[in-house]
């Protein structure tokens, strides 16, 4: 395929090439021939203040040189305040950094502030690593062997896609306050450190506004019994919404696919203005769930970011064609258009 149908020309009239043309990036990666042509992909795109760099105090000695002691809160709080980096985007080998790209993005977050981001580059043997990756504070990833095309597709996300607001990790953080009009969800105390929560009923949860307005587009799921509570996910960075487990009356929220967990859901999370997780889901044994990363085009990565029951899942999620979601928002497939 010719070049000139993957990337955007260079010129001075076109808004994306003159956004992209601004972006600082720095790619760190150990081999040369990588490196060469992950520079030759980004100046293809329209990158024009590219550095490479291939040792640990290389790309230090660069990072520095990005600092500036004088922006941000840095002039009001004075030391106390993290010095903000001039970097947009990080592009690292899974290998290259000391102890590994998510030690280093754990790094670059816990010293410096800024409107950086990270696209970390793996070979496919490490793919069951990318969720830690993820959970690192990584903004995407890509798998070698690559083509021109997915590249593409990963830079659009890593350099146009709105920024994440992840609240911070706190498990005894209190719930925020309820919208008006809906019901508010009982307190209870947070548990102890790996001690089991209490069970207790939960307010229904409100329905999207464009739930009630759109035919949906698969028929609602039947009761399910209530099964053993398990110990469901891990932790995440983001702070989910309180999981809600069965209670007489209750209806589950996750619609099935031909009958099946299999496809796009999303689970409500505590962020400012709202959102939601999405994942692609597919029933496993052990009436368990597993939860697969997306990619940037809403498509399983085949890369697994939990395990959780069925039961919280059925309780929990929704399916992500019938609600909505961020990523379809993003791709212009939702809202789906008005049956007539």
């Amino acid at each position: 395929m010719p070049l000139g149908e993957l990337f955007h020309p260079r010129c001075n009239n076109h808004w994306e090439c003159r956004a992209i043309e601004t972006k600082k990036v720095i790619v760190f990666d150990k081999d040369q021939k990588s490196r060469h042509i992950i520079d030759i992909l980004c100046r293809k795109l329209g990158c024009v203040d590219i550095v490479d760099v291939e040792l640990q105090e290389v790309f230090d000695l660069e990072v520095a040189k990005t600092v500036d002691k004088y922006g941000g809160m840095g002039g009001l709080l004075g030391k106390s305040a993290l010095p903000k980096i001039s970097v947009n985007l990080f592009i690292l080998d899974w290998d290259s950094p000391k102890g590994g790209a998510p030690t280093l993005i754990k790094s670059i977050k816990a010293r410096f502030t800024g409107m950086y981001r990270f696209l970390v580059v793996a070979d496919k043997r490490h793919a069951a690593e990318m969720g830690v990756a993820m959970k690192a504070g990584a903004t995407d990833f890509i798998l070698k062997p690559f083509s021109l095309s997915e590249f593409k597709e990963k830079m659009d996300n890593v350099l146009s896609a709105k920024p994440l607001t992840v609240s911070s990790f706190n498990l005894t953080q209190p719930p925020k306050e309820a919208p008006k009009g809906v019901p508010k969800a009982p307190a209870v105390s947070a548990p102890a450190w790996g001690a089991k929560p209490a069970v207790a009923p939960a307010a229904q949860p409100s329905v999207p506004p464009n739930a009630t307005q759109i035919k949906p587009k698969f028929p609602p799921m039947a009761q399910q019994p209530a099964a053993g509570a398990g110990k469901g996910g891990g932790p995440s960075f983001y702070t989910a919404t309180a999981k809600r487990r069965p209670d007489k009356g209750d209806a589950p929220t996750a619609t099935l696919v031909d009958g099946q967990i299999d496809g796009h859901y999303h689970e409500k999370v505590d962020v400012i203005g709202g959102g939601e997780n999405c994942y692609w889901a597919k029933e496993v044994e052990g009436e368990k769930v597993r939860l697969d990363y997306l990619s940037a085009k809403g498509t399983a990565t085949g890369v697994e970011a939990k395990v959780i029951d069925k039961e919280e899942f059925l309780y929990n999620y929704y399916l992500c064609e019938e609600y909505g979601c961020q990523i379809l928002k993003r791709l212009g497939k939702w809202p789906p258009p008005q049956d007539q």
